[in-house]
């Protein structure tokens, strides 16, 4: 039986969203999720955490592009209105990819700060899979304790093959720079895993899902997806 692990992206980043990314979990329907430290549903999120008798395996959904910066040094230099990311897939801006360094620490940090420990990282529309931010998570995960990092998509993820080969060297890169013993090899959406039901080499899984969004809220709470957990083994 092949172990699925089922992330819940964006923890944090509104109401409505912690609350269905919450009901999942209480229904265990989710393995965890992956939490945002720049959405205003942060300090809701952390309130619903330390009430949990066994705290949830939460990770970090690092965010370049979406809410306010948390560190001094990126509103000081780009302003405090909302990040974003000024690079390419391959390279970026030396000078902002030290400052960004600086933003995402902090972020990790104000989850420890807030009582969460991070099993993983990922982040906030893939974000890390560009090469420049992906050398950068290497060096927080290894900082903040051998963190797991969320795998390029590799299953049922169709393109063109020097975005296959991208993904390929990528994956390897977070595999060798960190812990064999942490390590998931594979990562699908949880809706086209479910469709296709491929055959993997290994024995687990991670897939993503988004309840904030309708249509995945549905699937989760549905007797179609109660039928497909029968035949896996899902990790909490």
């Amino acid at each position: 039986m092949i172990n699925i692990l089922i992330i819940a992206d964006d923890l944090g980043i509104n109401s409505l969203t912690n609350h269905r990314i919450t009901d999942c979990y209480e229904k265990g329907l989710i393995s965890s999720s992956s939490m945002m430290a720049t959405m205003p549903g942060f300090d809701e999120a952390v309130s619903w955490y330390k009430s949990q008798p066994s705290k949830p395996k939460l990770g970090i959904h690092l965010d370049l592009d979406g809410g306010k910066p948390v560190s001094d040094a990126f509103r000081n230099e780009y302003g405090s209105e909302k990040l974003f990311y000024r690079g390419g897939r391959i390279s970026a801006d030396k000078h902002y990819l030290e400052i960004l360094q600086i933003e995402l620490d902090a972020q990790m940090q104000k989850l420890i700060d807030s009582g969460i420990e991070i099993h993983h990282i990922d982040s906030h529309h893939h974000k890390h899979t560009n090469w420049p931010v992906a050398k950068i998570v290497v060096r927080l995960a290894r900082k903040f304790g051998n963190i797991r990092i969320r795998v390029a998509g590799n299953v049922l993820y169709p393109s063109a093959l020097h975005k296959q080969v991208y993904r390929s060297l990528l994956n390897q890169y977070f595999m060798k720079s960190g812990n064999p013993e942490n390590h998931i090899p594979y990562f699908a959406r949880l809706e086209k895993f479910m469709e296709a039901r491929p055959r993997i080499h290994g024995n687990t899984i991670e897939l993503m899902t988004h309840p904030g969004m309708d249509q995945d809220y549905a699937l989760l709470n549905s007797g179609k997806f109660a039928d497909f957990l029968k035949d896996y083994r899902l990790l909490r």
